[in-house]
């Protein structure tokens, strides 16, 4: 138990009582006790018998250049010198045995320190940010590193840890963006999380035998790291250890390393080949993120779980092998692996994630167990090169942008299962003709076969009750389809720009059909119209240029806004008395309509919504 001279803080009664000298440094009444030093001082010389320089008694003396301290001196507090901003050297004597919490934090014009063979441990925050310190000589007394000691000391280039260190805490060397020289010995048990996080010139460190865990962090974005040994005593390497080490050529796995934690070789551009041991069970998120370099992977047949993201923009890896135990598949597993060709999928897998596989644009062939129940969103989006697929009969859904910009694919089977085809499933399919949809499907979402301009032929079987926006919109190429007697609504843009369809009957539960529904449709030549239809909406046939004759059911009492619009063959077009609205420009440029049939004594009531020039075109019946 320290008694009340042997304290580092200095107490109120202290100060007040305080014995100043001819600098305004204020001392205890025995003067064994430096309590607190004046903001004005530049160069100072502790009095000699001075046993303890209490906490903060120079902080932040921004205009302190030198000092003196005598051997007397056994304790400097914490914060003792912090801010000293314009100090330049310290000696601390012999006497002392810790460098305390944030003792020299931020003297960022500290160029150079003598640590004393005393001195047993170096506290946390120590040295952070002397950003000037380029060398420090860690005497062998040192037997402990705290948190931070050196972290932010950016000048520094090179550091021997004597053979007396046990434990080199976290952050110690955080963001020394000047080391490239660094010795750790056998002694050293233990290194904390981040290290040598942003050591970006450190090129080569080895990791003494005795070490068990490489911690969190550790060396992220050491950009200039090429190589790194690690000795067969490391049994955890944790979670972005080796993030972001872009120079990082190859590393060796121990053996008794059991996972490959999350985001740990995130964006090692640089890694080429690697050899995961037998024995490891789980590949993290994002553990292999942009490798972009990496061309051959051994994954072990020990692996039961790949992470989401975990070879995401892998785009040297042109095959994988993935072991029978791993059920799932996750999100963005392997996308972006543009030169991937070839990959195994074993029969236990149940789920392919959202973006699996998407952009995997030198894909041919996969081959999908029977026991997969789903293909989530974006799973194969982007694989240009994929000419085929089978869809296994236990998927219930096909998620959204599943096979959007597949411009190979050119078929495909549908699992009898399938309940729903989801947003921009098949959207961009160029080279896709033909498409069984199963009696199964109830939906098919916006834009599902967007811009599938080989497309000819499709049918909608009476299961399906939905069509979503623009679902066959740029389907250029398709002459005939077949619409379910269970859909009601045809929703705006379905067929917009099917330039080759060149005739379709609406089933005659629809009750709507929506804006731009079959715009240049400019091979359409006739069409029925439903008795139960109510409303047309605007642009609905906008540009078929082909259309010759239009009959309008009773139900419907508004025609809109560009219905017809250049539909320059049109030549005949009954309307209903029903109808008590027609826009002024829906028959705009109808260049060949002569017969605009209405309902016997209604002349008067349709010219006054019709324009004058189509008066002499009414006929009644």
């Amino acid at each position: 138990m320290c008694n009340d001279s042997q304290k580092t803080r200095a107490t109120r009664y202290e100060l007040s009582h305080a014995w100043e000298d001819e600098f305004g440094v204020k001392y205890s009444q025995d003067k064994t006790k430096l309590l607190q030093a004046s903001k004005a001082l530049k160069d100072y010389c502790v009095r000699e018998g001075t046993k303890i320089i209490c906490d903060e008694a120079f902080y932040h003396c921004n205009n302190l250049v030198s000092i003196h301290i005598p051997d007397s001196v056994t304790n400097i507090g914490e914060k003792g010198f912090e801010g000293c901003t314009a100090l330049t050297k310290i000696h601390i004597p012999d006497g002392i045995t810790s460098i305390e919490y944030r003792t020299f934090y931020h003297c960022d014009n500290l160029i150079s320190v003598h640590i004393p063979n005393s001195v047993t441990v170096i506290g946390m925050w120590a040295f952070r940010n002397c950003q000037s310190l380029a060398n420090i000589h860690i005497p062998e007394s040192v037997i402990k590193i705290e948190d931070d000691a050196f972290a932010h000391c950016k000048a520094l280039v090179s550091v021997i840890i004597p053979n007396s260190v046990i434990s080199i805490g976290r952050n110690v060397f955080n963001i020394c963006t000047n080391l490239t020289n660094v010795h750790i010995p056998n002694s050293v048990k233990s290194i904390g999380n981040s290290a040598f996080r942003i050591c970006q010139s450190l090129a080569t460190i080895r990791i003494p035998e005795g070490i068990t865990r490489i911690e969190n962090n550790t060396f992220e974005s050491c950009k200039a790291l090429t190589y790194i040994s690690i000795p067969d005593s490391v049994i955890s390497i944790g979670e972005e250890a080796f993030y972001d080490c872009k120079s990082l050529i190859s590393i060796h796995i121990p053996k008794g390393v059991k996972s490959i934690e999350r985001n740990t070789f995130y964006n090692c551009e640089a890694l080429k080949s690697i050899n995961i041991p037998d024995g490891v069970t789980n590949i993290g998120d994002n553990a292999f993120y942009g490798c972009q370099s990496l061309s051959s992977i051994r994954i072990p047949e020990s692996i039961t779980n790949i992470g989401c993201h975990a070879f995401y923009y892998c785009c040297s890896l042109s095959s994988i092998h993935i072991p029978e135990k791993v059920t799932n598949i996750g999100k963005s597993t392997f996308a972006n692996c543009s030169s991937l060709t070839t990959i195994h999928i074993p029969d236990n897998v149940t789920n392919i994630g959202e973006g699996a596989f998407a952009s995997c644009s030198s894909l041919t062939t996969i081959q999908i167990p029977e026991n997969v129940t789903n293909i989530g969103n974006c799973a194969f989006q982007g694989c240009r090169s994929l000419s085929s697929f089978h869809i296994p009969d236990n998927v219930m859904s096909i998620g959204e942008y599943a096979f959007n910009w597949c411009i190979a694919l050119s078929s495909i089977r549908i699992s009898n299962n399938a309940t729903s085809i989801g947003l921009c499933a098949f959207s961009n399919c160029k080279c896709l003709t033909s498409i069984s949809i199963p009696d199964s499907i109830t939906s098919i979402g916006n834009y599902a076969f967007y811009c599938c301009e080989a497309l000819i032929e499709i049918n909608i079987p009476n299961s399906v009750t939905y069509i979503g926006d623009c679902a066959f919109e740029g389907c250029k190429s398709l002459r005939t389809i077949r619409i379910s007697n269970s859909v009601t609504r045809i929703a705006p843009r379905t067929f917009y720009q099917c330039e080759s369809l060149a005739e379709i009957i609406i089933p005659d539960n629809v009750t709507v059909i929506g804006k731009q529904s079959f715009m240049f449709c400019i091979a359409l030549t006739s069409i029925n119209i439903p008795n139960g239809l109510s409303n047309i909406g605007e642009g609905a046939f906008d540009h078929c240029s082909s259309l010759t004759s239009v009959r309008i059911p009773d139900n419907v009492t508004n025609i809109e806004e560009r219905v017809f619009l250049r539909c320059e063959n049109l030549a005949f077009i009954s309307i209903p008395n029903s109808v008590t609205s027609i826009k002024a420009n829906a028959f705009y440029y109808c260049k060949s309509l002569s017969i605009i049939q209405i309902p016997t004594g209604t002349r008067e009531k349709f010219e006054k919504m019709l324009n004058e020039e189509l008066w002499d075109k009414l006929v009644e019946k």
